[in-house]
């Protein structure tokens, strides 16, 4: 038992450490966690990865999410593009992007007016996937903006969640 609640607080003391360096310009109403993905389910580059691969990359790290989910929408874009966002079921109070991409870039979520909802950085050998969570109520749009430096290819999840 010991084991245990040292083991949930490493996590959560590396989650947050994550967090704090990609973290930045985000609306209070936003949350962002990193999910430490088991780095032998990665492929050694993010170019050679399927989209079946990566969204069921997602489906199997929105499992381990302490709060239930359900997956609304799977997108894939080359650069930058419109995110529709599916009606929330009932139950939910959140919606939440979980993005994977290729290479050096960096990816932020937007709402149309260009407020920045939160983002992170890309990577080929990365281990840790980014996700945010935005209260339905303080959404209000029926889309969003997925911002890339870099045109390249991107993989994103949109899931039902509820605040932590």
């Amino acid at each position: 038992m010991t084991m245990r609640i040292l083991g949930v607080a490493s996590v959560l003391s590396a989650a947050a450490l994550l967090l704090g360096a990609c973290t930045g310009g985000s609306t209070p109403g936003a949350t962002e966690s990193a999910i430490k993905t088991d780095s032998s389910s990665l492929t050694s580059s993010a170019q050679n990865r399927t989209a079946t691969e990566t969204y069921k990359m997602h489906a199997e790290s929105l499992q381990k999410l302490a709060r239930p989910s359900q997956i609304l929408s799977e997108v894939e874009s080359d650069g930058s593009g419109k995110l529709p966002i599916r009606e929330v079921p009932a139950g939910f109070d959140s919606v939440g992007f979980m993005v994977s991409c290729e290479g050096s870039s960096t990816w932020d979520i937007a709402l149309s007016s260009g407020t920045k909802l939160g983002g992170s950085d890309c990577g080929d050998d990365s281990s840790v996937m980014s996700n945010i969570s935005v209260l339905r109520t303080d959404l209000g749009a029926k889309e969003v903006q997925l911002e890339l430096s870099k045109e390249v290819k991107a993989w994103v999840t949109i899931f039902a969640t509820n605040r932590p």
